[in-house]
């Protein structure tokens, strides 16, 4: 039975989680740490105040990295056998270092370099995003017409069969909201959307020079769902989705897995896996250091 492991991007509320996991686990805490040492903060003031830092892009994204590559190497030890890996958005992080290619301790600088470089784009454009409720793909065309007559605004994901995010400038989101029914994510800026170009070469850049091997585990990307075998693309492949749409529902069907294995907060990916593979689709979550006593019996 082909299993899948999954890494939550960073739209999923996570303090709580995280701070469950640090109490819990010396693998967390370690990559927490590690990550907290490039960020010139400590665990502590991060979780202080119910997690307020980590709202921050610039600080949540590497300490998510960390928190879902600890639960990884806590599944390991728990007998967690993957065939393939894939991530949502800051997620591909994580599971390029879980499909072998990458050390932990990469990812997270990677990340800290992503969440950097996303959070000094976002600050220079009045930009988020919106997600329209029960779309199909000609309303996502007639979505992004409209809305281009008031500023920049793209696809930035499809995550189910009816779940489109849209990205852009604020004016263009706003006239599409008033037409269409529709929900603002909570994000800093228009990620995945031609606004991101600047962190998008920075982010390339730093991912080049990572010493990369090829995926020992099959490792599905979000630019086409395919999977990615040569070290030589991936800087391309990982820093590229800054800039253009996330092929979630392209990327969970090419898995062709039976089972799911998210590890983190994982109510929204749960959510996007079953309405592309269906209502009786075997997704598991791995959100709290309980959660592992099942792992064992989930895998046999």
């Amino acid at each position: 039975m082909k299993s899948a492991l999954l890494f939550p991007g960073q739209g999923t509320e996570f303090a709580r989680c995280l701070a469950d996991w640090v109490e819990a686990s010396g693998e967390v805490r370690r990559r927490l740490e590690f990550a907290c040492g490039l960020l010139g903060t400590d665990v502590e003031s991060l979780l202080a105040r119910g997690g307020a830092a980590l709202r921050a892009t610039a600080t949540g994204q590497p300490a998510r990295t960390a928190l879902t590559l600890g639960i990884r190497a806590e599944a390991l030890q728990a007998g967690l056998r993957a065939d393939c890996v894939a991530g949502h958005s800051l997620g591909e992080v994580a599971a390029w270092a879980a499909s072998g290619a990458l050390e932990d301790t990469q990812a997270v600088e990677l990340s800290v370099c992503r969440g950097r470089v996303m959070g000094e784009a976002a600050a220079r454009v009045a930009g988020g995003m919106l997600a329209l409720v029960g779309a199909e793909s000609g309303t996502v065309d007639d979505a992004i017409r409209v809305g281009s007559a008031h500023g920049i605004v793209e696809l930035a994901a499809h995550n189910a069969p009816d779940e489109w995010v849209l990205t852009g400038e604020l004016p263009a989101l706003d006239a599409i909201a008033l037409r269409w029914p529709s929900r603002r994510l909570e994000v800093d800026g228009p990620w995945h959307s031609r606004l991101m170009a600047g962190a998008e070469q920075e982010f390339r850049a730093a991912c080049s020079r990572v010493e990369a091997v090829a995926p020992a585990t099959e490792f599905h990307v979000n630019r086409t769902g395919a999977v990615a075998r040569d070290p030589e693309t991936m800087a391309d492949l990982v820093a590229g989705q800054l800039t253009r749409p996330l092929r979630w529902v392209d990327t969970i069907e090419a898995m062709d897995a039976e089972r799911f294995l998210i590890a983190g907060p994982g109510r929204v990916l749960r959510g996007t896996v079953r309405k592309t593979l269906g209502a009786t689709a075997d997704i598991r979550v791995l959100e709290t250091p309980a959660d592992l006593g099942a792992l064992k019996e989930y895998q046999s």
